[in-house]
């Protein structure tokens, strides 16, 4: 406080010198003029005080820029909605801290529980429902499964839950685009803070974006033939993480029994 206003009353001062300079030379200009070809000293005076004049604006002009930028650093600032997220990303880190982790007992008639009790006649039918009974139990935002062809190694949209975009979701090949690379790794990403936009959630109440992703790989002797792509409001622990990546091993499982690939 003690800084802005000195600053404020160095500026106040610095104007008035400026404004007063000013007037002199402007009422001095043209006897200066007149009389730098006759008395040496007073083209000396004149040069003087142009010279100092042109310097003393660009002084002033470079001693307001700092404060307007300033204001306007303010003006734009995001500063709450930063602190607003480090208050959610402490929070959920928190909340993993403090995460008792399931025994794999548990996680296995957890995800049994999860899988339609119909058979496969129809993978698409069957991936579909899948996605469904997650989305009743987990509360998910929108959720797609991928299959490989393995004509030609493409991973192709075989299931889909809220999924309302005009285009269907785009086939992919291993290493190409982030759910591609997940493949490649067979390590699962989850993202918490996905870019507003990237996932559309539609619903009677408006659109609106999850901002938690989760993509899965899905292996069967020691290849990726599937990912497990979720979005979701909540944060997915590490808890889910193990349960989708269960899951999704189970699938491909099922999968490759019924067509024999």
């Amino acid at each position: 406080m003690k800084f802005s206003f000195l600053h404020r009353a160095l500026s106040i001062l610095l104007v008035v010198v400026f404004l007063i300079t000013g007037f002199i030379l402007v009422a001095n200009t043209q006897d200066l003029i007149s009389n730098t070809e006759t008395d040496p000293g007073k083209s000396l005076t004149f040069k003087f005080i142009v010279l100092f004049f042109s310097g003393f604006s660009l002084f002033i002009l470079n001693l307001f820029r700092p404060c307007k930028e300033v204001v306007v650093e303010k003006l734009i600032s995001h500063e709450p909605a930063t602190k607003e997220k480090e208050t959610k990303e402490g929070q959920e880190i928190e909340q993993e801290e403090k995460l008792e982790l399931r025994s794999e007992e548990e996680l296995e008639k957890e995800a049994d529980e999860l899988f339609p009790k119909i058979e496969i006649d129809n993978i698409d039918i069957y991936t579909d429902k899948l996605l469904t009974n997650i989305s009743r139990k987990l509360e998910l935002a929108q959720g797609l499964i991928f299959l490989r062809d393995e004509k030609d190694n493409i991973f192709k949209v075989s299931g889909k839950y809220a999924y309302f975009a005009e285009e269907p979701p785009k086939d992919f090949i291993e290493g190409e685009t982030l759910s591609g690379q997940v493949a490649k790794n067979q390590q699962l990403v989850n993202i918490d803070d996905i870019p507003e936009g990237y996932v559309k959630a539609i619903s009677g109440l408006g659109t609106s974006y999850p901002n938690h992703l989760l993509i899965v790989p899905a292996i069967y002797n020691d290849k990726t033939v599937g990912i497990i792509e979720i979005a979701s409001f909540k944060f997915l622990d590490k808890n889910f993480e193990n349960l989708m990546q269960l899951v999704a091993n189970k699938l491909v499982e099922k999968i490759t029994k019924v067509t024999g690939e």
